[in-house]
């Protein structure tokens, strides 16, 4: 991961010395729900968040996310994000970077994690995508897909 956009503002975390993201400190866990980013880069992310989305901000009704929204839509007025990863940018849609707490509700699906400048990207990022890992060229893929069927 190299870097992360909200909306149209890029961060890239290259040359950022509180960053300390570097190659092979993303894991892919698809039994991780929510996001887990690197303390610096979700303190950026949130702040980002914060300063696109117009809407009152709530207290999780869960407890457990750290941005929440009171909103009934799940989707209007809230930024698309991109993960920038070597090679590759992989959207976010809705479903991929908020989830409903509640009727009223809507969060921010990511926490912060201080482990050694890794970040895990949860199942809720991997929705509607099909994700390849290539072993002979230490390759992943996303490519998006309608998996949830209606």
């Amino acid at each position: 991961m190299v870097g992360i956009s909200v909306g149209n503002k890029r961060f890239d975390f290259d040359g950022d010395e509180r960053v300390t993201v570097k190659e092979g400190k993303l894991i892919i866990d698809s039994g991780t729900t929510v996001t887990m980013l690197a303390l610096p880069v979700y303190e950026k992310v949130m702040k980002a968040v914060k300063s696109v989305i117009k809407l009152k901000q709530i207290p999780d009704p869960s407890g457990i996310l750290d941005l929440c929204y009171s909103s009934r839509s799940r989707e209007r007025d809230f930024p698309v994000i991109t993960i920038h990863l070597t090679g590759a940018d992989v959207k976010w849609g809705f479903e991929n970077a908020f989830v409903m707490t509640s009727d009223e509700s809507v969060c921010f699906a990511a926490q912060a994690m201080d482990y050694d400048g890794f970040s895990i990207l949860g199942n809720l990022a991997q929705a509607n995508f099909l994700v390849g890992f290539d072993l002979l060229t230490r390759t992943v893929s996303f490519k998006p897909a309608e998996c949830g069927g209606t």
